[in-house]
């Protein structure tokens, strides 16, 4: 290992960003202090006491391992915005006017256009305020929106809301999602609350940036590209994703070929090599090979500039960057080196970028080919040059979803069984595509010329759609519903990289490693299993405008909903879908409509009463529902925004919470969230609050329709 000491600075500096990440706790500066000064005397008594020999270096090594956990830990604490005295958010309770810039084109959405804007400063009544910070806008869709370009300034009001967080367990947290960016606020205005002053604060080189991608696209549009050939072309060459639909999503990610639509190592690859072949005529000079390298370098981050500099760009960028200057100096270099490296650079540019689901795929991908892929391929050898290639790219497909496999099932619950038939075909048809988009721009500034490269590329385009609807149309193309925890994630890679150490290596240690740690695994998973089927749960969903329930039994999953749910699959999936997955399959799965009679596994429902193991509930679902008499229920649901008196109902029934779900409006909720302050009784309204849960662990064995 000592040939790489790159990696080992990288993973302590990266530890240490991942435990900022996860732990969120803000240590003291003096601390740091502490810390810095205490290795660093530490190690100069060590080295006055214990003279520096080789067979100590692992004292260096393990001083450097310490300094860079606390550096990665103190340089992603000082970058979370929020620590800074003079960020927007310190000043929320005062009146005045926020001035913004926008940090990057508008993007349309369905309702709105969406911007990230950098606040420079706030205007109160005693002058002009210098803040920071950043806050996503949303404005409502008209004409002077759709005007709005990178950098311009525009003026509202300095109000605004946290970001959101999820509203039901398991489910995207777009309010971390968005922290991990710098940006802890939202806000929405609509048309006429905010004010476009003419300014443009925007970097000269950005505004260029933005101005190529514009170009770019319009010269694909030139070329006579429209609609999903249009749409798959401006995200597979410049990561412009926004003309991208739902079925044309779901259909590439069905098929395995999602990376195919996310600019990434193996685009900005392709270019490389491209460039590589197409300069190699500067080697036989002197010093043609530096030249050869700067010409590389300015191409590939001009490329960058064209895609509007997106994340996965920069990181395939600053990847290649490295191995273009390591081959300069013609000299042996190690990959792993080169690729920490840039990884390293990347980091300490910006901690936060490690949670990016993109930069881990992207490293764990190309480490894994690296290592694998050479010997998964010399496996096999085929003297036909079509089998070899073929061979090849399966090989690579292998490795890298070896890999990324794992954290694609965290990550999307979900695996494309297909995917060594899909790189298969769709990896040749994306580098004839990227060698047609290059031609099409290149003679973009005379029209006429772009004319042919342009109907090749919409040819191509369209054969690459019609595989990938091929394959993700095939029977069991994707295995789906599939629920792996962080904890099992780190389990499962972690033994392949010991099982890879064995096989690739012959080291017996990773075996005995590996079967070990799958037992582990195994004993884990099972565990999870028979804990969750040995508990009785429910769980009340914030679905706007619709009642969703769960209720879960070791047995049995009912599915109480209004017709609002029933009526919209996609609407609970998005809702309720992570959790069920989470919660794992059950022999048996029953929907109820409100007031329906059903008896099952612990479970019954008798009109508007329900009982669940031990649980009474009532259900307030109509505007002339009767009022019952000398019961004892543990909850009142109000749903579907019943007319009826909450104070008559909290007097008669007294219940130990009542919840109020997505399907009532906010008046009413605020309505009976004030009777119930009223009378001292507890109340949840989800809309405000999120889902509702409870569980209890059962004991013995369930009657069926025992309440």
């Amino acid at each position: 290992m000592d040939h790489l000491p790159v990696p080992k600075l990288v993973i302590p500096f990266a530890a240490g960003i991942g435990l900022w990440l996860q732990t969120g706790l803000d240590i003291p500066l003096w601390i740091f202090g502490l810390i810095y000064a205490g290795l660093g005397l530490t190690w100069v008594g060590i080295q006055c006491l214990w003279p520096a020999l080789y067979s100590g270096r692992w004292v260096f090594g393990a001083f450097a391992a310490m300094f860079l956990l606390a550096a990665g830990y103190h340089l992603c604490q000082e970058n979370n915005g929020l620590r800074c005295d003079r960020h927007f958010s310190k000043y929320q309770e005062k009146e005045g006017l926020l001035i913004l810039w926008l940090k990057e084109p508008v993007a349309e959405k369905p309702n709105s256009f969406q911007a990230v804007a950098k606040v420079k400063g706030l205007y109160l009544g005693t002058g002009f305020i210098p803040v920071t910070g950043n806050i996503m806008v949303y404005l409502a869709r008209d004409s002077l929106a759709a005007s709005l370009r990178y950098g311009d300034v525009i003026i509202l009001e300095n109000r605004y809301d946290p970001a959101p967080g999820p509203g039901n367990p398991a489910q995207f947290d777009y309010g971390r999602f968005l922290s991990l960016r710098n940006i802890h606020h939202t806000t929405y205005r609509a048309s006429g609350d905010w004010v476009k002053t003419g300014e443009n604060r925007g970097s000269r080189l950005m505004s260029m940036s933005f101005s190529l991608r514009e170009r770019a696209l319009k010269a694909f549009s030139q070329s006579r590209l429209e609609g999903r050939e249009l749409a798959v072309i401006s995200a597979l060459f410049l990561g412009y994703r926004e003309s991208l639909d739902e079925d044309l999503r779901r259909e590439y990610a069905g098929a395995g070929a999602m990376h195919i639509l996310c600019v990434s190592g193996l685009h900005v690859g392709i270019i490389y090599l491209v460039l590589r072949a197409l300069l190699s005529f500067f080697g036989r000079a002197p010093a043609g090979g530096y030249l050869q390298t700067v010409l590389i370098l300015a191409f590939i981050w001009f490329y960058a500039a064209i895609t509007g500099f997106s994340p996965s760009v920069l990181r395939a960028a600053t990847m290649f960057s490295f191995v273009a200057a390591g081959e300069s100096f013609r000299r042996k270099t190690c990959i792993y080196n080169t690729l920490s490296a840039s990884a390293f650079v990347l980091l300490a540019a910006n901690p936060f970028i490690l949670s990016r689901i993109g930069f881990q795929l992207s490293y764990l991908a190309v480490f894994s080919i690296v290592t694998v892929q050479p010997w998964l391929y010399g496996k096999l050898k085929f003297r036909n040059r079509i089998l070899d290639k073929v061979w090849a790219i399966l090989t690579v497909s292998i490795s890298a979803q070896l890999a990324t496999g794992p954290l694609a099932l965290h990550y999307f619950n979900q695996f494309p069984n297909y995917f060594l038939l899909t790189n298969v075909l769709v990896i040749p048809l994306a580098s004839l595509i990227i060698y047609a988009a290059m031609l099409c721009l290149a003679f973009s500034f005379f029209p006429p010329a772009a004319l042919f490269p342009g109907l090749v590329l919409s040819h191509l385009l369209t054969l690459l759609n019609a595989v990938v609807g091929f394959v993700e149309g095939l029977p069991f193309s994707v295995s789906s519903a599939i629920y792996l925890s962080p904890r099992h994630t780190l389990l499962v890679l972690i033994i392949f990289w010991c099982a890879g150490r064995y096989l690739i290596y012959g080291r017996r240690s990773g075996l005995l490693w590996s079967l070990a740690l799958a037992t582990v695994l195994m004993g884990s998973v099972g565990l999870r299993r028979v804990d969750k089927l040995s508990r009785a749960r429910f769980l009340i969903y914030d679905v706007s405008g619709a009642t969703a329930i769960d209720f879960y039994s070791p047995l049995e999953h009912v599915f109480l909903a209004c017709t609002a749910a029933t009526g919209d699959p996609r609407l609970v999936a998005r809702q309720a879908g992570p959790n069920r997955i989470r919660e794992g399959p059950r022999p048996k799965t029953t929907t109820l409509s409100l007031g329906a009679g059903y008896s099952g596994e612990g479970f019954r429902m008798d009109g508007p009463m329900v009982f669940f193991h031990g649980w009474r509930f009532l259900f307030i679902y109509k505007d002339d529902q009767f009022i019952p008499r000398d019961i004892e229920i543990d909850f009142l649901v109000v749903s579907g925004n019943p007319q009826a008196d909450a104070e008559e109902w909290l007097d008669a029934l007294n219940p130990s919470l009542v919840i109020l779900d997505g399907s009532n409006s906010f008046w009413l909720a605020d309505r009976w969230a004030t009777a119930c302050q009223a009378k001292e009784t507890d109340c949840w309204v989800v809309r405000d609050l999120g889902a509702y849960a409870r569980g209890r662990k059962l004991r013995g064995r369930t009657v069926s329709g025992s309440p």
